[in-house]
């Protein structure tokens, strides 16, 4: 048996034993895909899957480059400072699909993430912050030199 198909089997074989046991729901367990959000092709459209118009605030800090040379690596920080955060959500404005990530937080939980996304070309960057059962957000343009998807 493979590396490779030896680790699939382990990773599934753990998460369904942890949904069978109820550490995790279905919902956490299931693709981004069916998330809502991720079917929008407009930044607006992504909005408003994930609720209302955020407000912006200063206690969500984005911190990305200004100018990215590869579009496929860019990478993005997040950190929310607002209480009770339980989500942040990360858009490309010009991506074909811009909502590129979402996190879920238990309580007690940091709300802060590193990633790396692609990025089709230069655009604004959106990161929504869901804390209270109110969104907020914090924006960041950033130039792109060499695109990624698929552009």
């Amino acid at each position: 048996m493979s590396p490779d198909r030896r680790h699939a089997l382990k990773t599934t074989s753990l998460l369904a034993v942890l949904v069978a046991q109820g550490v995790i729901g279905w919902p956490e367990a299931q693709a981004a895909e069916a998330r809502a959000g991720f079917g929008a092709d407009t930044l607006d459209g992504a909005l408003a899957a994930l609720g209302s118009r955020p407000a912006t605030s200063e206690q969500v800090q984005l911190t990305a480059l200004d100018v990215v040379e590869d579009g496929s690596v860019a990478p993005v920080r997040v950190v929310s400072l607002l209480p009770g955060t339980t989500e942040i959500h990360l858009l490309v404005e010009k991506n074909p699909v811009p909502l590129s990530a979402s996190f879920r937080f238990p309580a007690g939980s940091v709300p802060d993430i590193q990633v790396r996304v692609k990025m089709a070309e230069s655009s604004r960057v959106v990161a929504v912050v869901r804390a209270d059962g109110k969104l907020y957000m914090a924006s960041k343009q950033t130039a792109v030199t060499v695109g990624s998807c698929g552009g």
